[in-house]
C-alpha cells in the first residue's frame, strides 16, 4: 500500500553511505559539506518516521492485548537484529581499537550507541519505539509528541547548539556530568544520536500521523519540501557558524522530514514489487560500514592511493559491493536451509 516508502528507503541507504564515505569531497570540499549536512542529514529522520508510521498504523487496529504482542514481536525482532550485527562487527570493533580494545567498553558500547558507526540506528529503535509506545500507553499519542518534542529540544540544547547554551548545561548537576563520562568515546555524539533525544521525536511523528494524518495538495507539498530545505541549508551554515560541529540534529529537520514524509504517504510508487527495495535498504545501512572497513584495509595493505584517495571512487566500490552482497544474502534467505538469514533484516 505504501510502497513509494520502499523506493525512499532504498534511495535514504545511499545517502547515509554518503555521510560515512563523503563521494563529492572529491569534487568540492564545500559542496560535500554542504550535501553531507543537508539532504544526506534527512535520512536517519525519515528512516525512524516511517517506522513509527508503519508500526502504529497495524497497531491503531487492533486489540489493547493484541497490541502488547505485536508489538513485543516487533521489539524482539530488532534486538535479535541488533545483537547479530553487534557480534558481526565484533572483529572489526576489535581491529579498529586495536591496543584500546576492552570487552568491557564493547559492552558498553552495546548498550549505550551501537559497537560499530551505524548501530546506533538499531539501538536507538528500540528504545524510540519502546519509549513511544509505552508513553502513549498511559499519556495517549497528542501528550506523548509533546514529550518527544520536549526531549528534542533538550537534545539541540545539549549538541548542535551547545555553544550558544553551554553556560546554562553546565550548571545542570546530572547533564553536564553526561559530558564527561568516560565510558565510551564520543560523548557528544551519543547525547545527540540516541533513542530518546533524537529517535523518539521522529519515531513519534510517523506514529501521530498514522493516527492524524496531514494532507496537502502536491503543489503546496512540493513548495513547502522547497522552502524546508532552503531552512535547512541556512540552519546548516548557522550551526558552522557559532562553531558546532554536530549537524545530525537540527529544527528544520522537523519541517523537511514532515513534508517529506507526507508526500510519500499520499502518493504511489509505479514499481509493483517493492518488497525487495525494502530489504536492500536494511542491508545496505547495515552491511556498508562492514564494507567500507574491508575495503581500507585492502587498499592500505597493497597500497593503493588510487583506489583509496578519492572519495567518489570508494563510494562506488563500497556501495557496489555492499549492493551485491546484500542482494545475495536476500536470495539466499529464500531457500529453505538459508532461511535463517532472514534474521539479518
Amino acid at each position: 500500500m505504501y510502497n513509494l516508502f520502499d523506493l525512499a528507503k532504498f534511495i535514504l541507504s545511499f545517502l547515509v553511505g554518503a555521510i560515512h564515505l563523503h563521494p563529492i569531497k572529491a569534487i568540492s570540499k564545500n559542496i560535500d559539506f554542504y550535501f553531507n549536512n543537508t539532504v544526506c542529514r534527512l535520512a536517519v529522520p525519515l528512516f525512524f518516521t516511517i517506522s513509527g508510521f508503519l508500526l502504529f498504523n497495524k497497531l491503531n487496529k487492533l486489540e489493547e492485548n493484541n497490541r502488547k504482542k505485536q508489538m513485543s514481536k516487533y521489539l524482539k525482532r530488532i534486538f535479535i537484529m541488533y545483537t547479530i550485527w553487534s557480534l558481526i562487527y565484533f572483529i572489526p570493533y576489535v581491529i579498529s581499537t586495536r591496543e584500546h580494545f576492552s570487552i568491557l567498553k564493547f559492552i558498553a558500547h552495546y548498550l549505550i550507541d551501537g559497537p560499530f558507526i551505524q548501530l546506533w540506528y538499531l539501538q536507538a529503535l528500540l528504545v524510540a519505539a519502546f519509549a513511544t509506545f509505552v508513553c502513549n500507553h498511559f499519556l495517549g499519542i497528542k501528550k506523548t509528541m509533546v514529550v518527544s518534542t520536549i526531549f528534542y529540544m533538550i537534545g539541540l540544547m545539549l549538541v548542535p547548539y551547545y555553544p550558544i547554551f553551554d553556560g546554562i548545561i553546565e550548571k545542570i548537576p546530572i547533564i553536564s556530568d553526561l559530558f564527561n563520562l568516560d565510558i565510551v568515546e564520543g560523548n557528544e555524539r551519543i547525547m545527540g544520536r540516541n533513542g530518546i533525544t533524537f529517535g523518539m521525536f521522529f519515531f513519534d511523528l510517523g506514529a501521530f500521523l498514522s493516527t492524524y494524518p496531514a494532507k496537502y495538495n502536491k503543489k503546496t507539498n512540493f513548495i513547502a519540501i522547497i522552502c524546508s530545505i532552503i531552512l535547512l541549508f541556512v540552519e546548516t551554515t548557522i550551526i558552522k557558524k557559532i562553531g558546532s560541529t554536530y549537524f545530525a540534529l537540527q529544527i528544520s529537520l522537523i519541517a523537511c522530514t514532515f513534508f517529506i514524509f507526507n508526500y510519500l504517504v499520499n502518493n504511489k510508487c509505479k514499481i509493483n514489487n517493492t518488497i525487495i527495495l525494502r530489504k536492500l535498504s536494511i542491508l545496505i545501512y547495515l552491511i556498508h560500514s562492514g564494507i567500507q572497513f574491508a575495503y581500507e584495509q585492502i587498499c592500505k595493505n597493497i597500497y593503493s592511493n588510487f583506489l583509496w584517495n578519492n572519495e567518489f571512487i570508494v563510494y562506488i566500490c563500497v556501495m557496489g559491493i555492499t549492493v551485491l552482497l546484500s542482494y545475495i544474502i536476500i536470495k539466499l534467505s529464500e531457500k529453505e536451509k538459508f532461511k535463517y538469514l532472514k534474521y539479518l533484516y
